[in-house]
């Protein structure tokens, strides 16, 4: 969250690798998914993004993955499901 911060503060662009940031991503979903333990579809965009799915009849979401970290880690309001947030 950090390195967003500053990324976002300094209007400097992140380099990003999926093998890295898409496993902290991940990591960052499970939690997020276990905090609210409703069915969803996120697909997150991006070079660090993914897909996931839990459940049927979810909400359906779809975001940079670097917004949707943004948003979960309490930067910016979320609605819906993003209300849920994950101290990272």
């Amino acid at each position: 969250m950090h390195r967003l911060d500053i990324s976002r503060a300094t209007d400097q662009s992140m380099e990003l690798t999926a093998d890295h940031d898409g496993r902290l991503i991940a990591n960052i979903v499970a939690e997020w998914a276990l905090r609210h333990s409703q069915p969803f579809t996120l697909n997150l965009t991006g070079a660090a993004g993914g897909r996931w799915r839990v459940g049927d009849d979810g909400e359906h979401l779809e975001m940079d993955a670097l917004d949707f970290c943004w948003v979960v880690g309490s930067r910016q309001k979320g609605n819906a499901l993003l209300t849920t947030e994950v101290p990272f």
